[in-house]
């Protein structure tokens, strides 16, 4: 018997290269509508850096504040890695379908004249984890919300 309870986390895929920061930016706003929408958490990260060569550093200055970070590494065409999180009484299945449905809309009407997204899902939690692990390495620009904290998810998995 399959264990209804377990929580399905969804990845959507976007196949726009390079995609520019103001396109993410765009993206972002309608992951944040229908995620807010439907009550499910999700993450959207931007990257310009291989991931085989990724390194996240600190960037040390003189001034007071949050020193800033960087990522080192090969430079490449910019690209989006996003997840979307369900809880214990909510699926995000409808959340992921309603955000794809948005984006090809926006992207058949700016002229490429296919689809552009493809969902996968993500059913095991080592498997969310180590897509976590692997998107925050390479990160130029993170964006999130929801209840569940994908920041504190990667600093237990750096412990």
């Amino acid at each position: 018997m399959r264990n209804r309870n377990r929580i399905v986390s969804y990845n959507i895929q976007i196949f726009v290269v390079p995609l520019s920061a103001r396109d993410y930016l765009a993206i972002v706003e309608k992951i944040r509508y229908y995620c807010k929408k439907y009550d499910v958490s999700w993450l959207a990260i931007y990257s310009t850096t291989n991931s085989k060569t990724a390194n996240p550093t600190t960037c040390r200055t003189s001034k007071r504040g949050r020193p800033p970070k960087m990522i080192q590494g090969d430079k490449i065409d910019g690209h989006t890695h996003i997840v979307i999180r369900g809880s214990e009484n909510q699926s995000a299945y409808k959340a992921t379908q309603c955000i794809k449905e948005s984006i090809d809309k926006r992207y058949e009407r700016l002229g490429f004249g296919r689809k552009v997204c493809k969902i996968s899902t993500i059913r095991s939690e080592k498997h969310f984890n180590n897509f976590i692990n692997y998107s925050y390495r390479q990160a130029d620009i993170k964006r999130s919300g929801g209840e569940f904290d994908f920041d504190e998810c990667w600093k237990q998995m750096k412990e």
